[in-house]
């Protein structure tokens, strides 16, 4: 995102060309005419105060929206579970994937609970 916006400051800001554009910002020249193109489209001059996410939206329609593959466990319950007599993590993550069929892998719901 920072190469982004220093793309926007130095070409729409600055008024460099795209090839000193791309020089400065440490990009390849075709990215920064990709980027300087999609904010001419989305309507965009300087990205001094926006927001990651609203710049992102405004760069690339529909892909700043988060659709999650797997349900979320609630990772408070679980750990709460896990203090009862004879429940361990395997367990949880059985009951877990019993009622989310497309849940998540076990050692990615492994990852996500020790993080």
């Amino acid at each position: 995102m920072q190469h982004i916006k220093s793309i926007l400051r130095y070409h729409f800001g600055k008024s460099y060309s795209i090839q000193k554009t791309a020089t400065y910002s440490r990009v390849s020249f075709s990215a920064a005419r990709d980027y300087v193109h999609r904010a001419k489209r989305g309507g965009l001059a300087l990205a001094g105060g926006d927001h990651e996410c609203g710049l992102k939206a405004r760069l690339f329609p529909n892909t700043c929206t988060v659709e999650l593959r797997h349900p979320v466990p609630d990772w408070a319950e679980v750990y709460e579970t896990l203090f009862r007599k004879g429940q361990t993590l395997q367990l949880v993550y059985e009951r877990y994937l019993a009622v989310h069929l497309g849940g998540y892998s076990h050692s990615r719901f492994y990852a996500l609970y020790r993080a």
